[in-house]
């Protein structure tokens, strides 16, 4: 029913779950007027929160941690249309973006890295999600060592046997027939 995608609805029982749960971290994707349902709440709750508005789109991602918990220690958007050659090209300008949070655990004073994505939506258009993920993998082998803890967070747009579900976890190459699908 339509009630239920509304966003008053949506981000009353999200905001409630968030409430009751507690997460020391959080990742949103398609979060609709961020500024006047979730931002102040989230702050409430104890969360410092970052947001990522998509392009032309009504809505964005957001990352946060609670800050008893961890103190930021950086942060970085990444905009997938303007980090890479290929956004030269139209299509691979969707609007999507990652946030990464540099954390240190308070209590153990361990640093820890959280990102949070939201790739493009459609299935035969794999080639643009690859991309992306070429963006995000750049990116944390520029700034992160070996040894570095991340948490990855966020839709993917994508099911389990997906090429880029099989290239995170298996290292697989994608299967090129499967791509032009």
């Amino acid at each position: 029913p339509e009630t239920y995608l509304s966003f008053g609805y949506r981000s009353k029982i999200i905001l409630a779950e968030l409430k009751q749960i507690k997460p020391d971290i959080v990742f949103l994707q398609e979060v609709d007027h961020y500024q006047k349902r979730y931002q102040q709440p989230l702050i409430e709750l104890g969360y410092d929160i970052y947001y990522l508005h998509r392009k032309d789109k009504p809505d964005g991602n957001a990352v946060g941690y609670r800050t008893d918990k961890f103190t930021l220690q950086g942060k970085h958007f990444l905009d997938f249309d303007k980090d890479h050659p290929y956004t030269k090209y139209d299509e691979y300008k969707q609007g999507n973006g990652a946030i990464f949070l540099s954390l240190k655990h308070i209590e153990t004073g361990k640093s820890i890295n959280v990102l949070g994505t939201h790739f493009f939506w459609d299935p035969r258009k794999e080639h643009i999600k690859f991309v992306q993920m070429y963006i995000i993998m750049n990116f944390l082998s520029a700034n992160l060592g070996k040894d570095d803890i991340i948490i990855w967070g966020g839709d993917l747009n994508s099911k389990p046997q997906d090429n880029l579900i099989l290239y995170i976890t298996d290292r697989m190459m994608p299967k090129l027939d499967r791509m032009n699908t």
